[in-house]
């Protein structure tokens, strides 16, 4: 964003045409964003605004002055123009141009002429129409016009507006209604990937490492994440925290909120009560219905989702759940796989779900029993009629948003009405559905819940009754009066202004004869003329003196036009006739609005159909590739067999399946002690575990059969860190984890990052996340994935780490774990009575990708040969030899208590 600088300098002004004064004068109030300005059919970018979205969009560029300083003399470029750079919209492709250009994180401030210019019939010489910003359209706000923009991703719009202070954070996501916040500044990553922010506002004192950190994640969305798509940008504004607190309570009392949620507010915490009173005082200076935000149903803090576990920044990452981590595109992610969602407002539910997996076995069990009885009636047409009402929801729930804020257009609020009316009359083959049929008590409430809707809606069919269908579709509705038929309640308040404007209209015929009596043309009718109505055009020749009470509007080389002052007069009555009907139009359509709004229930049915689109979508992926239902118990346990990666195996249709066993059981093992050559899927391996468990918690199907166990966290330890010292972010990062699983480490934890942060006391260091955000508890089951730690350091110093880490982990009974090393550890199997296993993947003269039981080599000679490093694979041979031998002897020398000396001979004879 960029701040205009403006002077005062009354003499350099004076140079200046009333249009740059006027655009001047709009920039120094709007200082924030891009200015987009009307000119009759066309709108108008000026300065760097011209310039910037002549690069971003690749449009005509009309040159002149680049900056808003015109007043000085600094800058060489300008000197040589009189007038601003500007780049011209087309009235037809404005709506299309905010859309890219608010994709792209820009705000827009639309200055339109004012009513009272356009209701003027006559202008001094010099003077310029009066213009005021009346729409601000900003990315973490925008509700959107037709996202038919094939450069627009739906995607860039939707998340929600941030609001970051030292003392707590604030998300509200006006699409999905939820306020959530926080007064816990650890875990800001995770938080910040959680809200998928389109627009942030920050304390302008806000601490060095979180703007670090929100800088971080910024940076990340610059990148081309769709597909040649627009890019995405995430603005950060800067807020003044110097406020009064008697106008923080004045602005709360002022928005009349009910008495639950100022009870709310007075319980919290100043600190957060001033984060609230900041988004929410930007949020009103936009225009947007606060009070409506206000709900105490919809405040929620960030830890409050009972039943859930919050996925860490690095598990979706590491995961690939919501993007793949080569080119940050949905491609190749987890959701990409899942994702068949009818609907945008159902993709964005499934998202929810993706990343607060729940913890609640009879939540899962439930969520899976209806995915797969619709996975088994997919052709059903029950199924399809379902099918057909998300085909009508598409949309609405957005335009139901914009109703909310009265954001909304007149023909939208008809299209709304409409596609919910379409809706109502798909209720019959639903209720032909019965609990045995469907297998599934949770899908039956879901169907049950649609019929009960039936009210509802018909109160909205009653609404639509008030309101003239061939009016309502024009999207450029002049006379809004019109709207309205007359069953509507307020229509009487309409009416003694109409009939005023009827008797107008006979008194504009009866002028209009006179006329023609007194130019003797009974042809001549009124013309009209850019905004003026009721013209007398006639030609010079056919006009000699006109009457005393013609006026003379203007003249050209072969006409005069002329009104009476009897039309004047009636002009001016019309324009104040067309002034109180807008008003009351107004007023009937803001009842009209008003009666949607107070339909709570309205958004649970949208909630309804949402979980409906969800579950629907894991049943068509299930179906598309075999997935299975799981049996859930409550120990930490993986049994699973035929499991293949649900990403992997659909780009591959070579794919191998394997078997995966972890559980209390000694004789099988908690811990997973994984080895085998590089390139063999270890990793892989590793990362189908954890995706498995965010797909069964979150109620989808899986490709395994077998037992699982509910999970309380998942923790990984995976990937270099962009900043600092490896081996320090590997031990923060295990830190972290044992901080959550073991409560025994907590005091030590404590003391390990207290002694982080005294050492980065320069504000220098980054913030770093738990991989675990949820309460900890002794009863919960976790499982760690753990890529090669130690790998950062030497030899003996990675296998004193990996070896104590490995030792502790398998003392934690609700804990399983996948420990991939290339380390020789294969000796803590023995020494933890099997609690730990060894593990490899196999290999057969090349990858097989499966898992076996027992240690597996390196292989990297042969990975070395694979890759064409042929003349470097012997000497590298003979190395591995001579070393292998020296450590053979040591290893007796030192080791062996009972030396075998028949053992040293053998070895010797083998050196010689």
């Amino acid at each position: 964003m960029v701040k205009r600088s403006n002077s005062n300098s009354l003499e350099r002004s004076r140079k200046l045409t009333p249009l740059a004064r006027q655009i001047l004068s709009l920039h120094k109030s709007h200082p924030i964003g891009l200015l987009l300005v009307e000119s009759g059919y066309t709108y108008h970018f000026y300065g760097p605004d011209a310039l910037l979205v002549s690069n971003l969009l690749n449009t005509n560029f009309t040159d002149g002055w680049k900056h808003f300083e015109v007043l000085n003399d600094q800058n060489e470029e300008d000197k040589q123009w009189n007038k601003f750079a500007k780049v011209t919209i087309n009235e037809s492709f404005v709506e299309s141009t905010i859309e890219t250009l608010v994709s792209h994180g820009l705000r827009i401030n639309v200055a339109s002429i004012s009513t009272s210019s356009l209701n003027s019939n006559s202008s001094s010489e010099g003077s310029i129409m009066q213009r005021k910003v009346v729409d601000v359209y900003t990315p973490g706000t925008f509700m959107g016009f037709t996202f038919k923009n094939e450069n627009i991703n739906e995607n860039s719009f939707g998340g929600s507006i941030l609001y970051v202070d030292n003392s707590g954070i604030i998300s509200i996501n006006l699409w999905q209604e939820n306020i959530i916040w926080d007064d816990n500044m650890e875990n800001l990553n995770t938080k910040l990937i959680h809200f998928e922010p389109n627009e942030i506002l920050i304390n302008e004192n806000l601490n060095l490492k979180f703007k670090k950190s929100i800088e971080k994640f910024k940076s990340n969305y610059k990148m081309d994440n769709f597909n040649n798509k627009i890019k995405k940008d995430i603005p950060i504004i800067n807020i003044n925290q110097n406020f009064n607190f008697n106008e923080l309570i004045n602005f709360f009392i002022d928005l009349s909120l009910p008495d639950k949620v100022i009870s709310f507010l007075n319980h919290l915490n100043s600190d957060i009560l001033h984060c609230f009173y900041q988004i929410f005082k930007y949020l009103k200076s936009l225009g947007l219905n606060c009070s409506q935000l206000l709900k105490l149903n919809k405040i929620k803090k960030f830890t409050e989702f009972n039943d859930t576990m919050i996925l860490s920044g690095s598990v979706l990452k590491e995961l690939e759940v919501f993007e793949n981590n080569t080119d940050h595109s949905i491609d190749g992610s987890l959701l990409s796989i899942l994702n068949n969602c009818i609907t945008k407002s159902g993709e964005k539910k499934l998202k929810f779900w993706l990343s607060r997996p729940s913890t609640n076995r009879s939540i899962i069990n439930k969520r899976q029993e209806a995915v797969y009885s619709l996975k088994e009636k997919l052709n059903s047409i029950q199924v399809t009629q379902l099918k057909s009402i998300l085909e009508l929801f598409k949309g609405i729930q957005l335009l139901y948003v914009k109703i909310k804020h009265k954001k909304v257009k007149p023909f939208e609020f008809y299209q709304f009405l409409t596609k919910v009316e379409k809706i109502n009359k798909f209720d019959y083959p639903i209720h032909l559905y019965s609990l045995d049929s469907l297998k599934s008590s949770y899908l039956y409430q879901l169907f049950e819940s649609l019929k009960n809707f039936k009210k509802l809606l018909n109160s909205i069919s009653l609404i639509k009754d008030q309101i003239n269908p061939i009016v309502a579709m024009d999207k450029n509705i002049s006379n809004f009066w019109l709207y309205f038929k007359n069953n509507h309640s307020s229509f009487h308040l309409l009416e003694p202004l109409l009939n005023q404007l009827n008797d107008l209209n006979n008194q504009f015929e009866l002028e209009l004869i006179n006329i023609r009596l007194i130019t003797k043309k009974s042809y001549l009718n009124y013309s009209k003329l850019r905004n003026l109505n009721y013209l007398i055009t006639l030609r010079r020749s056919e006009v000699g003196t006109p009457p005393e009470n013609w006026i003379q509007i203007f003249s050209t080389k072969n006409t005069r036009v002329f009104q009476t002052l009897n039309i004047v007069n009636l002009v001016k009555r019309q324009n104040e006739l067309f002034v109180e009907l807008k008003i009351i139009s107004n007023k009937l359509f803001t009842e009209l609005l008003n009666s949607i709004n107070q339909m709570e229930n309205l958004f649970n049915l949208f909630d309804t159909l949402n979980t409906l689109d969800v579950l629907l979508s894991f049943a068509v992926t299930a179906n598309n590739n075999c997935y299975n239902y799981p049996n859930l118990i409550d120990s930490a346990t993986i049994d699973l067999t035929n499991c293949f990666h649900p990403i992997n195996s659909k780009n591959n249709a070579k794919f191998t399946s394997n078997n995966i066993i972890l559980q209390k059981n000694a004789c099988d093992g908690r811990i997973m002690l994984l080895s085998g050559p590089n390139m063999g899927g270890k990793s892989t391996l590793m990362r189908m575990i954890g995706l498995l468990i965010i797909m069964c918690q979150s109620g989808s199907l899986i490709p395994a059969n077998g037992t699982m166990g509910v999970f309380k966290g998942i923790g990984v330890r995976m990937g270099e860190k962009d900043l600092g010292s490896s081996l320090w972010e590997e031990l923060k990062d295990m830190v972290n984890l044992l901080k959550i699983v073991d409560s025994n480490c907590w005091e030590e934890t404590n003391n390990f990052i207290d002694k982080d942060n005294n050492n980065n006391n320069n504000n220098n260091s980054i913030s770093y996340d738990s991989d675990f955000t949820c309460d900890d508890s002794l009863d919960d089951n976790y499982i760690l994935l753990i890529d090669e730690l130690g790998k950062s350091t030497s030899t003996v110093d990675a296998m004193s780490i990996a070896t104590a880490t490995v030792t502790h982990l398998s003392k934690l009974e609700n804990l399983l774990c996948v420990f991939i090393t290339h380390l020789p550890l294969q000796s803590i199997e023995n020494e933890t009575n099997g609690i730990v296993k060894n593990y490899k993947m196999g290999w057969e003269n090349g990858f097989t990708y499966k898992l076996q039981r027992g240690w597996g080599d390196s292989m990297g000679l042969q990975c070395a040969q694979m890759a064409g490093l042929d003349d470097v694979v012997d000497i590298a041979q003979n190395v591995i030899d001579d070393y292998e031998w020296y450590n053979s002897v040591t290893d007796i020398i030192y080791n062996d208590k009972k030396m075998d000396i028949y053992k040293l001979w053998k070895l010797c004879q083998k050196l010689a």
